[in-house]
């Protein structure tokens, strides 16, 4: 039996084992995955060998659970998220329509000011029209 020396950069050992860089990266981290520090063409990098990939993909297909949904509690879930949502909607919306109603106050006021007739002004030799 031949050893295989070939090794994969983490985005390789990602793709082959069908899971993100990110997973692959946590899994060296915990020393689940098995990796070598070498020098790369960019710095240094992991580097995972052939048959590390081999057995954590044997690990991944055996472990793999299939979850079915329930589609009642799926049901539940999205009708409790959109309740929330529309909740928080509701609260927004009246204190928009708050402050709407102080801004159109605010705005009458001010044009009751700007409207309001004025009073002519006069050089202090000028007499008032009679």
């Amino acid at each position: 039996m031949s050893k295989d020396s070939r090794t994969y950069s983490i985005a390789e050992a990602a793709e082959r084992l069908g899971l993100s860089k990110k997973t692959v990266r946590r899994r060296i981290q915990k020393g689940d995955l098995p990796a070598k520090l070498e020098e790369g063409p960019y710095g240094p990098e992991y580097r995972i060998p052939a048959e590390a990939i081999t057995t954590a993909q044997e690990v991944i297909d055996v472990v793999k659970v299939e979850r079915p949904t329930d589609p009642m509690t799926l049901a539940m879930v999205i009708v409790q998220a959109l309740e929330e949502r529309d909740r928080r909607l509701q609260e927004e919306i009246a204190g928009l329509r708050q402050e709407v109603t102080e801004l159109t106050q605010a705005l009458e006021s001010y044009r009751k000011a700007v409207e309001a007739p004025k009073k002519r002004w006069r050089w202090p030799w000028e007499r008032p029209a009679e």
